[in-house]
């Protein structure tokens, strides 16, 4: 009994020690620690901005798309004016209201053109 008695004090001071001894993190740790998760949110918001560019480059890249396809459509309604070739090399000057009053197959290819362009200039950049 006298071992038991003398053994329990003994194992009591070694657990007193212990927690001393392993207090924890330290400030080197933890510094390390905030490094690290640093570097990783600034990674993320990299990845944020490249994120929104490739939208924004994918959005000019539909509304090119979507252009595209109106003039076709304008050249599939002018059938007259695309065999004439009234739509290669459309040069702009001051083309008349067609929407209003009748047009020829070339004034309607150059108020298509006018059109078309003040279009892309409003929604290209």
């Amino acid at each position: 009994m006298y071992t038991m008695i003398n053994s329990i004090p003994a194992q009591s001071q070694r657990m007193k020690r212990m927690p001393c001894q392993e207090a924890g993190f330290t400030l080197l740790e933890i510094l390390v620690a905030v490094v690290i998760l640093s570097l990783g949110l600034l990674g993320l918001a990299g990845l944020q901005v490249s994120s929104l560019n490739n939208n924004q480059t994918a959005y000019y890249r539909s509304i090119a798309s979507q252009q595209a396809y109106d003039m076709a459509d304008r050249m599939r309604a002018n059938l007259e004016g695309v065999s004439q070739d009234d739509y290669d090399n459309l040069t702009i000057a001051a083309p008349q209201d067609c929407f209003s009053s009748t047009c020829e197959p070339d004034e309607m290819s150059a108020s298509d053109y006018d059109q078309w362009r003040t279009a892309n200039a409003a929604l290209l950049p």
